[in-house]
């Protein structure tokens, strides 16, 4: 069984031994691949994800969408009718199930993430020792009053500080640092989460080296 990379931190990226698949057909049966992805550690009934993903149709209809977009999802990971024969399909499929084979050869970025923030719980800090995480902001991408409590809860039960840094601007990239206020606000939303949060301010700009600018301003020719 080929190896699998699913990538869902930014934009959705799966690979099938090194080969990126854009063969999913529908955005459903993208969603329905990374949902199985991320919540693997149970079977799913088949009704509770058609009523998951095609909440305003009718039984019948979302059932059949449903099969449909498993059928799209094993056509794309070569994970066919057949594929049960071979060792650790990817997908685990009966009459009223399905389920993420965490057994098969396959790669995760989110499950990366989560094993690094329990090694970072658990890892024995010194008295008034803490943890940095350096946090870029981008305008309109991970900037949101919603984001700043996700990021709170995800750092939840560890001692930590948080460097904030709003992206620096590049010719070569569309992405923009937000608003002075919207980083303050950011910010305020970290403290009330009782987290030590410092404004990185940028440095280095003015010959492009400050962060987010060395790649993005590298002659690919150079």
């Amino acid at each position: 069984m080929p190896s699998l990379s699913i990538t869902l931190l930014g934009s959705m990226q799966v690979m099938l031994d090194d080969k990126l698949i854009t063969e999913f057909t529908t955005d459903k049966a993208r969603a329905l691949l990374a949902y199985l992805a991320v919540e693997a550690d149970r079977p799913h009934r088949r009704d509770a994800l058609s009523g998951l993903l095609w909440p305003n149709q009718s039984q019948e209809r979302a059932r059949r969408n449903l099969r449909q977009a498993l059928s799209f999802v094993r056509s794309a990971l070569g994970d066919g009718e057949g594929a049960d024969e071979g060792p650790a399909p990817f997908l685990l499929v009966d009459r009223n199930t399905i389920q993420f084979n965490r057994e098969s050869d396959h790669w995760l970025d989110v499950t990366e993430l989560v094993a690094l923030l329990d090694a970072c719980r658990s890892f024995p800090l010194e008295r008034r020792r803490r943890i940095t995480f350096e946090y870029v902001l981008i305008d309109g991408i991970n900037d949101s009053v919603i984001d700043a409590h996700r990021l709170a809860k995800l750092l939840k039960g560890m001692k930590k500080k948080v460097n904030l840094i709003p992206l620096n601007t590049a010719a070569s990239i569309s992405l923009k640092p937000p608003h002075p206020d919207r980083v303050l606000e950011f910010q305020n939303i970290l403290i009330s989460h009782h987290i030590t949060v410092n404004i990185r301010t940028s440095r280095g700009s003015d010959i492009a080296a400050a962060c987010g600018m060395l790649a993005a301003n590298t002659d690919p020719g150079t």
